[in-house]
């Protein structure tokens, strides 16, 4: 679907992104030519040449952990207490961590990326995962600070 709807993430940023490729090496093999680092899908800006990095989890992927501040005891999803602050699900900071790690080691290959019209120096970080429609009131809380973020 990324691929053939590339309007999608031009939506998101209100800039005009093209499908580069899906699963493009970033960088990281060690001498033995093992490891290394994929994103699932590249995208560059239209005009300004930048690049996006786009992350995919699963639907099911937590989002929240359990309550942090407030109503600890009902930590069900149909928790309704909008004063309990909960935590972000170590998938999700995985997640996080995953693409910042994509775009750290494709910017070490800066030199190489540039000239080959591909710029680094304003490059974006998505990451899609999780559902939002079984979450509580107090936890979609959460997901205002992470946009804000």
């Amino acid at each position: 679907m990324f691929k053939d709807e590339v309007w999608i993430i031009s939506q998101i940023f209100s800039q005009p992104f093209i499908f580069i490729k899906d699963q493009f090496y970033c960088g990281g093999k060690r001498g033995n030519n093992k490891g290394g680092v994929n994103t699932d899908f590249l995208y560059q800006n239209k005009y300004t040449d930048n690049v996006a990095f786009i992350e995919i989890k699963t639907p099911k992927t937590k989002i929240t952990g359990k309550p942090y501040r407030g109503n600890k005891n009902n930590d069900t999803d149909n928790n309704t207490d909008n004063n309990t602050v909960y935590s972000i699900h170590e998938e999700l900071t995985g997640g996080i961590n995953q693409v910042l790690n994509q775009r750290k080691m494709f910017l070490m290959k800066k030199n190489t990326l540039e000239e080959n019209n591909r710029k680094v120096f304003n490059s974006k970080c998505i990451l899609i995962l999780g559902t939002l429609g079984h979450l509580s009131d107090g936890k979609k809380n959460l997901l205002i600070y992470l946009e804000i973020v």
